[in-house]
């Protein structure tokens, strides 16, 4: 075994992407913060994270995502909205840049899917909604 897939092992894998995903935070049943790395690399590429809404009698509800990424040029960690519902956009499909000029992906926003590449060249494409099913069925799997 190479010291990457070593590395890599207590990783869960989104299923039809090049991209592992580590569960940093649970909020009730649904993961809330989720690192997201190249499969090939290992590299840390943005983190998506839901939001929450909340009545004043202490409900919530999950009413989206937020991806947070480093700019690669000036290092200023950037947020962007994207959706929890396939077909239900949080505004439009588009490229993300940072102040500086920096690329950091596109946007698919009918999917909720960022779109970029890692530094080894692997196209990575991973919507927020196929991330959180994929640690919810890893978490399902676990025998109690």
């Amino acid at each position: 075994m190479t010291a990457l897939k070593k590395a890599l092992s207590g990783y869960v894998a989104v299923p039809m992407t090049n991209v592992v995903i580590d569960v940093i935070e649970w909020f009730e049943e649904v993961p809330h913060d989720m690192v997201v790395r190249c499969a090939g690399c290992g590299k840390r590429l943005f983190n998506f994270k839901s939001r929450r809404e909340f009545t004043f009698s202490g409900a919530s509800w999950l009413s989206g995502y937020y991806v947070e990424r480093l700019c690669p040029k000036c290092k200023r960690l950037n947020t962007i909205d994207v959706t929890a519902t396939k077909g239900y956009p949080i505004g439009d499909s588009k490229r993300w840049v940072c102040e500086c000029g920096g690329f950091l992906g596109k946007i698919d926003a009918p999917r909720g899917r960022i779109m970029l590449s890692c530094r080894c060249n692997h196209e990575i494409r991973v919507s927020a909604i196929d991330a959180a099913q994929a640690a919810i069925d890893d978490f399902l799997s676990i025998p109690f």
